[in-house]
């Protein structure tokens, strides 16, 4: 815990890019921890001051049903205690940590979130982000599949770290344990050599973790000004990089992982380890202080440290070394989202194309996460929008629906099914049951989405570009206790004007793999491109559907034209969306959407 100290230490103080971004907001409720007794407090918005500091639980529920919760008939018996021992472990190992960071108050959501109330957990997800955005710190119970994992993992004696075999004035020379490691085993008088894996700590298994699998935590380690992640090793990461046990000073390893950064890539200063008692003088003793003190430069005077011979260490790494400074999924995507967001608030001009490509590449990463209930799939991603919205001034103010972007939103629509690997399985999923997004929607798909082939041309899309459809207007329902209107949806419609183009379809399977393809022809069998269903490619095909050409691409003289757009069947009174349509021609056979005019029309798709 000195480590954790040191760089929650240094990093409040010397980072300016890890600063509470909202210095008045406050959670509704916060734990306070910092007595012998737990409680729940009621916060007063009045005086931010008093809960500047306090820290976030990010983790796994697991499916447990047998934890204490935030309700209604429990909320008065909170207020006044809270019995420690009733909490699951990793509940109890996140306010061990808090205290040891001397931070007095904690925000877990089964806890400060009244789980019985729908209007509560409405009001309470609206403004997810900002509690994630301005707590002090998070901390990422990383390896635990449910809150009875805890925060602390028992460490495996055969962990491949670094071990120091010379050091020299200028570098020290580190010596890694092979991929595997041999061990003799005896049994009945037989001795046998078995090779056994030598796990090593690396920020990647903190990635890959099973709580990177879950939806909700996507925007909380995005949004999160430092993490401390407590798995197979303690790991960090706040805005200005990562380090961890193995590179405590956040040099970050290059990505063969041979050796580490020079002196100006490292993010602390040595030595980094505080002892508790020297934070809590830092901070001074008063509750929610944050008083700046120099303590690590003092520390490092009086141990005679010399910070320079520090810096000019270069570390070697002999067979095998990984990199670390790997930033979380979706990591690169927010920052663009972020960078271009700021650029259209002060140029006063919105980039679609950059945009569209950053936000849907980030929506990509996002939809392969696993959520307990579908009806979160918006919620658990209104941080991230919400931040996006604020750095624009009023540019984005009202351009984000259902999960895209007004002017983005011929680009966004042409969204498609992944086909790639989920944390749950590959291939489609049926839309859930809670899912009440229009079928228009990314969000309205049961499995991964990728952006469109669109987003694939980078900065330069070709010239030759033709739009065959308007939008004349597009809505969606939100709850009224949402008033970002950036949360669940429940509803909402898309007028379109264009080409509906009847057709019907052909289901080809392939056995040898998972693939199905569905080909589209129109009503003379001329075959007009390809679909890429949303859900169950069967589930249309009975049925009369319509080809609604969006756009059109001129490739080249050899690579003639590629055309997307949509596939929808008839209701009773409007149309839904099925599947994503790709068409592509060569010189021989160019994409005539001439012949077709007259069947242009105003639909509306929900």
């Amino acid at each position: 815990m000195n480590l954790a100290r040191g760089w929650l230490d240094q990093c409040s103080t010397r980072h300016a890019s890890c600063r509470r971004r909202d210095p008045n907001f406050v959670p509704t409720r916060l734990l306070d921890v910092s007595g012998s007794t737990i409680r729940l407090t009621l916060t007063n918005p009045s005086d931010p001051i008093r809960y500047t500091n306090y820290c976030c639980l990010s983790h796994c529920w697991g499916g447990v049903t047998d934890i204490p919760l935030l309700k209604t008939d429990t909320l008065t018996s909170f207020l006044s205690k809270i019995d420690i021992t009733t909490l699951p472990r990793t509940f109890q190992d996140a306010i061990l940590i808090t205290r040891q960071l001397h931070i007095q108050y904690l925000w877990i959501d089964s806890l400060c979130i009244i789980q019985n109330s729908a209007d509560d957990w409405t009001k309470e997800a609206a403004v997810m982000g900002n509690i994630y955005q301005n707590g002090y710190c998070t901390i990422s119970a990383a390896e635990a599949p449910s809150g009875h994992g805890g925060c602390f993992v028992r460490r495996n004696p055969l962990n491949g770290n670094a071990v120091r075999v010379a050091r020299f004035r200028q570098c020290e020379m580190l010596f890694q344990p092979s991929e595997y490691s041999q061990v003799q085993i005896s049994k009945s008088g037989y001795k046998t050599t078995k090779d056994i894996p030598a796990p090593r700590l690396q920020m990647m298994d903190v990635f890959t973790s099973k709580l990177a699998s879950r939806g909700w935590v996507f925007q909380e380690a995005l949004l999160s000004q430092r993490i401390l992640y407590f798995g197979k090793g303690l790991f960090w990461n706040c805005k200005a990089g990562q380090a961890s046990e193995l590179d405590p000073l956040g040099r970050g390893m290059l990505h063969q992982g041979m050796y580490y950064g020079a002196e100006g890539d490292a993010i602390f200063r040595a030595p980094v380890e505080v002892s508790r008692e020297e934070l809590a003088r830092s901070r001074g003793v008063e509750k929610g202080g944050a008083k700046t003190a120099a303590v690590v430069r003092e520390k490092t005077k009086r141990e005679g440290k010399s910070r320079s011979k520090v810096h000019d260490q270069i570390f070697f790494l002999f067979s095998g070394g990984r990199a670390l400074g790997l930033g979380s999924p979706g990591r690169a995507e927010y920052n663009a989202v972020c960078d271009l967001a700021a650029e259209f608030g002060s140029s006063r001009k919105v980039s679609t194309k950059k945009f569209h490509r950053e936000w849907m590449g980030l929506v990509s990463i996002y939809s392969r996460l696993q959520l307990t209930f579908e009806g979160d799939r918006l919620p658990a991603l209104a941080g991230i929008a919400q931040t996006a919205i604020s750095l624009a001034g009023d540019v984005l103010e009202g351009q984000y629906i259902a999960g895209m972007w007004r002017c983005t939103l011929v680009f966004d629509l042409l969204f498609s099914q992944g086909f790639v690997g989920t944390f749950d399985g590959y291939g489609p999923r049926p839309r859930g049951d809670g899912n009440q997004c229009p079928s228009w929607s990314w969000a309205s798909v049961g499995g991964a989405v990728v952006e469109s082939f669109l987003a694939t041309w980078g900065d330069d899309w070709p010239s030759g570009m033709e739009q065959f459809v308007e939008v004349v207007s597009i809505t969606a329902d939100y709850d009224p206790l949402d008033p970002t209107r950036t949360g669940k949806v429940t509803g909402g419609q898309l007028v379109l004007e264009g080409l509906v183009i009847p057709c019907r379809t052909e289901v080809k399977s392939y056995s040898y793999t998972d693939r199905v393809e569905v080909q589209l022809l129109d009503e003379e069998g001329r075959r007009i491109g390809e679909a890429i269903p949303d859900t169950d490619p069967y589930e249309f095909v009975d049925g009369v559907t319509f080809a609604v050409p969006f756009l059109s691409m001129e490739l080249g003289q050899r690579n003639g034209a590629s055309l997307y757009g949509l596939v929808l069947v008839r209701r009773e009174d409007d149309f839904a969306r099925v599947a994503n349509w790709r068409a592509t021609s060569s010189k021989d056979e160019p994409l005539d959407m001439s012949r077709y005019s007259g069947l242009k029309k105003t639909i509306t798709v929900k």
